[in-house]
C-alpha cells in the first residue's frame, strides 16, 4: 500500500487499441502517490499502473511473451496468429451477418453496391464477385442502375467485364479493388446461395476463407503487425487467468474487460456484487451465506410430500491480514471525508 506510482495519463496500449485514461483533478497528473494515497483520492491512473503490473506479471509467469522474440517460423507463434485471425474476423463477420440475414439475393447486392463508391470498377468488381456467372449484358444493366448518370461504352463494358473477371484476382485483392471489406464479400456471395444460412453455418462455411483473407499478417514484412496482434492476445490471457483467481478470493463479477481500463470500473456492472465484495472485506475476507430462506415443505402429509433444505456455509475465500489492508483503507477515506474509489 506504501509502494508510488505516476499519475500521469499517458497512453497505454491495452485492449487492442491506445487509451488514455483521465484523472479527476488535474493535480493528480503530475503527482507520484502511494497506493494508499491513489486510493483515497481515487486516483485514475494509480490503478491503471498497478493493472499494468499484474497484467505483466501474469504474462510473465505464463512464458507466452517469448513468442514476441521468437523466430518468424515458430509453430506456436503461428497458432497464437492463427487463433487470433479467427477471433477478429469472426467480430467482421458477424456484424455482416447481422446487415445481411433475411434480405433476398438481391436485396443483399443492392446493399452492398451502396456501400461503395460510384465508380464503375467498383461496381463491376462487386457484381462479378458475388455473381460470377453474370453476362456483360447484366454487368451494363447493373452498371446502368447505380450510375444512371454515367455513360459507358460497349468498349469500356467490354474491357470492364474481362479486366475484372473474378477468376483474376484473389477475394483479398478483389476486396481492395472494390474498396469493400472482403468478409463482406464473400457474405453476401455465400447468401446468394445460402439465402436462410444461420450464423453458425456461415462461421464453419468461412474457416478457410478467414484466414486466407489475412494472408498479409504472415508475410515478410509482417514482424511488428504480427508482434502487436500477440500482444492482444497475451493480455486478454492474463486477464483470463486473473478473473480465475480473483474470483477463488471472493471476486464477485462473472466477466473482466481485458483492458487496464477494467480496473477504475469498466467490469463493476452490479451493486449487488460490490455489497457481497465489502460483506467479505468486512467479514475479515470470509463470505457469509446472503440467503434468508432455509427450508421449503410442499405438500405435506400427501404423497406428494417434499421438503428442501439449504444449509449455506461460511467460506474463506480472502486472506484476513488481505481484508485488514483494505478495510483500514476504507476506514480512512470515510473517517477523513476524502474521495473514494
Amino acid at each position: 500500500m506504501q509502494r508510488h506510482y505516476s499519475g500521469s495519463p499517458q497512453a497505454f496500449f491495452t485492449g487492442g487499441g491506445v487509451h488514455a485514461y483521465a484523472n479527476f483533478e488535474k493535480w493528480e497528473d503530475h503527482s507520484m502517490p502511494s497506493v494508499t494515497e491513489g486510493f483515497a483520492n481515487s486516483i485514475n491512473n494509480v490503478f491503471i499502473r498497478i493493472m499494468r503490473d499484474l497484467v505483466h506479471h501474469y504474462i510473465a509467469r505464463s512464458g507466452e511473451a517469448q513468442l514476441l522474440t521468437t523466430a518468424r517460423d515458430d509453430p506456436e507463434r503461428e497458432a497464437f496468429l492463427r487463433r487470433f485471425v479467427d477471433q477478429e474476423s469472426k467480430v467482421y463477420l458477424n456484424r455482416f451477418y447481422r446487415t445481411y440475414h433475411g434480405l433476398s439475393p438481391d436485396e443483399a447486392l443492392g446493399v452492398l453496391a451502396h456501400h461503395t463508391r460510384p465508380f464503375a470498377k467498383r461496381l463491376a468488381v462487386v457484381l462479378l464477385s458475388v455473381r460470377p456467372d453474370a453476362s456483360r449484358r447484366e454487368l451494363g444493366a447493373f452498371l446502368h442502375r447505380y450510375l444512371p448518370h454515367e455513360a459507358i461504352s460497349d468498349d469500356d463494358l467490354w474491357d470492364l467485364y474481362q479486366k475484372y473477371d473474378v477468376k483474376r484476382f484473389s477475394l483479398e485483392d478483389r476486396g481492395y479493388l472494390s474498396g469493400i471489406h472482403p468478409l463482406e464479400l464473400w457474405l453476401v456471395t455465400y447468401l446468394q446461395n445460402h439465402q436462410n444460412a444461420s450464423r453458425d453455418e456461415v462461421t464453419a462455411a468461412s474457416g478457410d476463407v478467414r484466414q486466407e483473407i489475412y494472408g498479409w499478417l504472415f508475410n515478410a514484412h509482417s514482424t511488428h503487425k504480427q508482434d502487436v496482434r500477440i500482444r492482444i492476445l497475451l493480455e486478454q490471457d492474463a486477464f483470463e487467468r486473473i478473473l480465475e483467481d480473483w474470483q477463488r478470493q471472493g471476486y464477485p463479477f462473472g466477466h473482466l474487460v481485458p483492458a487496464l481500463g477494467t480496473a477504475i470500473g469498466s467490469s463493476g456492472d452490479r451493486p449487488d456484487a460490490l455489497a457481497d465484495l465489502m460483506g467479505i472485506i468486512l467479514n475479515d475476507g470470509v463470505r457469509l451465506p446472503t440467503v434468508d430462506l432455509q427450508r421449503l415443505h410442499f405438500a405435506a402429509g400427501t404423497p406428494y410430500d417434499t421438503e428442501m433444505a439449504i444449509d449455506p456455509k461460511p467460506q474463506r475465500v480472502l486472506a484476513p491480514e488481505v481484508a485488514a489492508v483494505v478495510r483500514q483503507a476504507l476506514s480512512g477515506v470515510v473517517a477523513e471525508g476524502r474521495r473514494g474509489g
